[in-house]
């Protein structure tokens, strides 16, 4: 039986090993929040340009009331309350509710 025998490494170079497996992890790990993160601020840039062209068109009254808009990501609904008209926002990933008062002044 034939034994095989495998050099042994240093301890310098493990620990240059490990760095090197270290610093990729890390960069491979940056590179896939960054990617995530633009996903995000893109889908949050749609929300606030869909959001502030519905307020613009409720305070100009070109919009007809009761509004309500539902998309992939949020719900939307503009309403009238006494003087002012009412936009709410849902975002359904988090179930958060934004409300905003919109009055003729506010353009």
């Amino acid at each position: 039986m034939a034994i095989l025998r495998l050099k042994a490494s240093t301890l310098m170079e493990t620990l240059i090993a490990s760095i090197i497996i270290f610093i990729i992890f890390v960069i491979a790990i940056e590179i896939i929040n960054n990617v995530a993160l633009r996903n995000d601020k893109q889908s949050h840039f749609k929300m606030r340009q869909e959001v502030n062209e519905i307020r613009y068109k409720a305070s100009t009254n070109r919009l007809k009331l009761p509004f309500y808009q539902r998309s992939k990501d949020w719900d939307i609904l503009v309403y009238r309350e006494d003087e002012f008209k009412i936009l709410e926002l849902k975002i359904l990933d988090t179930e958060d509710l934004i409300k905003y008062s919109i009055s003729n002044e506010n353009f």
